[in-house]
């Protein structure tokens, strides 16, 4: 008779978290088009086409994966500076008290911006693929394409930009703070580039190519898990930005930095 009540008084929760779960993932796609259509992202965006595409001489096959290599790769640079001012835009307003008739708490609605970035992402996998046509099958393999082993990192990119600016949105409440960490991500890249060991902990992908650089030895399995966890971590730092309840996403940290340690390691010659 116990077990009988213990499931009848589960059920209403069970039923709950599943309501949430949903609003968690309307939401998502909310954020997602609110991140997409902010006119910083589509300004920038619009500028990195326009002054990449300034000394195409035409519509080639050259051309167009050169175009698109340069949007696959720094597109999501944008998206960091999007998705931070979408996440402080009520605290910006002054309008952060409205949101507490919200059906989701603050973490929810945090977690929801943070996954906003896999729609992004699923058109950046999109790209990969047309990259990947263009520069490999459509004819003689072109020089100086950048191999597919990094290309297909380009998709982490946008979950890793995008949950970073909402972190620091979070932990950096002064104006310029998404300029400055932006500044930091492409210094930090930059660094680990010049090394043939360092470039392997660069948070980006290894946009290396034959014609100019040779392949650096090691795995780039590992290191788009390096990546991944990488994303993950920042998607951490975004919600513990929220006062309590912190230990189960502390913990969560603690498994992913322990992991993305892990392939970080692996990833090395």
């Amino acid at each position: 008779m116990t077990a009988v009540v213990g499931a009848r008084v589960a059920a209403p929760d069970q039923v709950g978290r599943l309501a949430d779960a949903r609003v968690v993932v309307s939401l998502t796609l909310v954020e997602a088009r609110r991140v997409v259509a902010h006119p910083s992202y589509l300004a920038l965006t619009g500028l990195l086409v326009l002054v990449a595409g300034i000394d195409v001489p035409g519509l080639t096959r050259e051309s167009i994966v050169g175009l698109l290599e340069t949007i696959l790769l720094f597109v999501p640079l944008m998206s960091l500076f999007a998705a931070n001012l979408v996440a402080s835009s009520a605290r910006r307003a002054n309008a952060e008290e409205t949101l507490v008739a919200s059906p989701l708490g603050a973490r929810a609605r945090i977690l929801a911006l943070c996954l906003a970035s896999l729609a992004p992402a699923a058109l950046s996998a999109t790209g990969v693929v047309a990259y990947w046509w263009l520069a490999y099958r459509a004819g003689p393999v072109l020089d100086g394409a950048v191999p597919m082993s990094a290309m297909a990192s380009a998709p982490l990119l946008l979950v890793g930009a995008t949950a970073l600016g909402v972190a620091t949105a979070q932990w950096l409440r002064v104006p310029g703070a998404a300029l400055v960490v932006m500044a930091g991500l492409v210094v930090w890249t930059g660094i680990s580039a010049d090394h043939p060991l360092g470039s392997w902990f660069s948070p980006w992908a290894l946009a290396y190519t034959e014609a100019v650089n040779p392949a650096p030895a090691g795995s780039h399995a590992w290191h788009a898990g390096y990546l991944l966890g990488l994303s993950v971590l920042a998607m951490v730092a975004a919600l513990l930005g929220q006062r309590g309840g912190r230990r189960p996403v502390i913990v969560t940290g603690a498994v992913v930095a322990a992991l993305t340690a892990l392939a970080g390691w692996a990833q090395l010659p």
